[in-house]
């Protein structure tokens, strides 16, 4: 990545304003480690995945992406999925037999914990300081077996 690191941590504590949690998952996975330590001084988590649903790829079915996640789920696996227009059909659907098929085979999901108090927002009622057009919901998942 070529963003000087100051202004990378600039934008991300920018957007920190519109998200309460200290989550920080990379674009595309990259991240310097200067970047990295950075980030983590200002109180965030970063966040990778050890699983890649792939479901923005207008390639693959729905039920390849699927299969991409249900063949590589175990304990302690992070499911990266989008949460965008071009990704949603192949999201959604494998969302649902993920869903259905972890719990069949024992396994606990459960939200990341993560930090509050980034967020500078204090109104509960409306967690997005900004007026949005359309929510945006970051989601996460631990898989621990029962």
């Amino acid at each position: 990545w070529k963003t000087p690191d100051e202004k990378y941590q600039d934008d991300i504590i920018a957007a920190a304003g519109c998200i309460p949690s200290n989550l920080f998952r990379p674009p595309y996975g990259r991240l310097t480690s200067s970047q990295a330590r950075r980030l983590q001084a200002a109180g965030f988590q970063v966040v990778m995945w050890s699983v890649l649903s792939a479901d923005y790829n207008k390639e693959i079915t729905k039920e390849k992406c699927a299969m991409r996640v249900l063949e590589n789920i175990q304990p302690g696996a992070i499911v990266l999925f989008h949460d965008s227009a071009k990704a949603a059909h192949n999201m959604l659907y494998a969302l649902e037999l993920l869903l259905k098929n972890a719990t069949e085979q024992g396994y606990r999901l459960e939200a990341m914990p993560y930090k509050k108090g980034l967020c500078k927002n204090t109104d509960p009622f409306n967690p997005y300081p900004m007026k949005t057009v359309r929510k945006v919901h970051v989601f996460l998942l631990n898989f621990a077996n029962f």
